[in-house]
């Protein structure tokens, strides 16, 4: 039964680490239970969609029905009645008292893949105002799993919010209505419930490009931070930093990656492969690049410039696993033609010939690339000159 469990955690859209948390709980759990006889059997009152208490015993919490889905004619409704609205929030108040539930992770997997479902119609799409209020309502049901949840019902509830976020943006409707349950995901201590905190973060942010929620946009850096820099939270914090339209999701983005930066100093944070992303959004010659200031500019190409010498250095030691050294290969690769599109934007051929070496070092041996990268970091330095720190500057005699 343990193997059975695990392995539909495992086939969800959840990542390795959740699927693996959650199995170990699962694991746990079942050893910690005692050995009893088996339970009285239940009498079902036939139309109540509940168990009523066993035949024998001590009463028992009622067991919900699997609810029936919104069906087509519901979700593809311009406008909803009273009547519809009910039966919305009672699908949703259903089927979230299953996912909720510890002791019956099956249906807890099944409530989680209806709610989701719910979300979308085949092959049509929802309504705008079917899928406002079924966010609204899916919103106020999540919020008391997430305020005191088991870890296995967090992480589900948030797979829930994330998954239904990103079919909203997909739709073209904001998200907003999610916030609450991004932000609650992203203040969380486990790892697990974080990571899916902030994919439905990203889902709010980028269905609503130009006006992010300035709570989420507070909390996307402080959440990497909290988590030790973890690489799959960090990932997802790009994502969900990708609005070219907004200076303040520019101005968090490049104080992310600067964080993440500083990091090469002392070692390879989490999962480096992540952080090409924010060299390719801070460097798109039609989206971001166009939007920065030249100071802006200039911290962003000495970020490259930094991670890049760093970068180098940790790759050249050796000191560091297969996979770590084949990301920290893929980061420097990608970061170099971060820079070749900058050269290109600005019309710098010096900075181009020498940013392509950089770009083909997926032969070169290892204690080799800090050569390579040599020319193309003295280069952006260059080019991007910084000015000189208060204090620091040399008077004329």
């Amino acid at each position: 039964m343990i193997n059975r469990r695990c392995r539909l955690l495992a086939s969800t859209p959840c990542r390795a680490a959740a699927s693996i948390l959650l199995c170990a709980l699962v694991v746990a759990q079942a050893i910690a239970q005692p050995v009893t006889a088996p339970p009285a059997p239940t009498v079902v009152i036939p139309g109540s969609g509940a168990a009523s208490r066993p035949a024998s015993g001590p009463a028992t919490v009622p067991t919900i029905n699997r609810p029936q889905a919104p069906v087509t004619a519901l979700k593809t409704a311009a406008v909803l009645t009273p009547p519809m609205v009910a039966s919305v929030n009672k699908f949703i108040a259903d089927s979230v008292t299953r996912l909720a539930k510890d002791d019956d992770t099956d249906a807890a997997a099944i409530s989680r893949n209806d709610l989701i479902a719910g979300s979308v119609d085949n092959p049509g799409p929802v309504s705008v105002a079917y899928l406002t209020a079924y966010m609204t309502s899916l919103a106020r049901a999540l919020q008391p799993v997430m305020a005191t949840g088991s870890i296995r019902a967090k992480v589900n509830a948030a797979i829930v919010a994330a998954r239904v976020a990103e079919n909203a943006q997909t739709a073209g409707v904001p998200a907003s209505w999610l916030q609450p349950i991004a932000a609650a995901g992203l203040a969380d201590k486990s790892d697990a419930v974080a990571i899916w905190g902030m994919k439905t973060a990203a889902g709010v942010m980028n269905s609503m490009p130009g006006v992010p929620n300035p709570k989420l946009l507070g909390q996307i850096l402080d959440a990497v931070q909290k988590h030790n820099l973890n690489g799959a939270i960090t990932d997802e914090a790009y994502n969900a930093l990708r609005d070219a339209n907004n200076p303040q999701v520019i101005d968090t983005l490049i104080k992310l990656y600067k964080v993440r930066v500083d990091a090469y100093a002392n070692g390879v944070p989490p999962d480096p492969y992540s952080d090409r992303k924010a060299s390719g959004l801070l460097t798109a010659a039609v989206g971001m690049w166009a939007k920065l200031n030249a100071a802006q500019k200039t911290q962003v190409m000495n970020l490259i410039a930094n991670i890049l010498e760093a970068g180098a250095a940790q790759y050249a030691s050796g000191k560091h696993p297969p996979e770590v050294m084949e990301q920290l290969k893929t980061l420097l690769i990608d970061t170099a033609k971060a820079v070749v599109i900058v050269a290109g934007s600005t019309n710098n051929k010096d900075l181009d010939a020498k940013a392509q070496p950089a770009i083909r070092i997926s032969n070169a041996k290892p204690q080799d690339v800090p050569e390579i990268e040599k020319p193309v970091v003295d280069g952006v330095r260059q080019a991007f000159p910084q000015p000189p720190a208060i204090g620091n500057a040399n008077p004329k005699p």
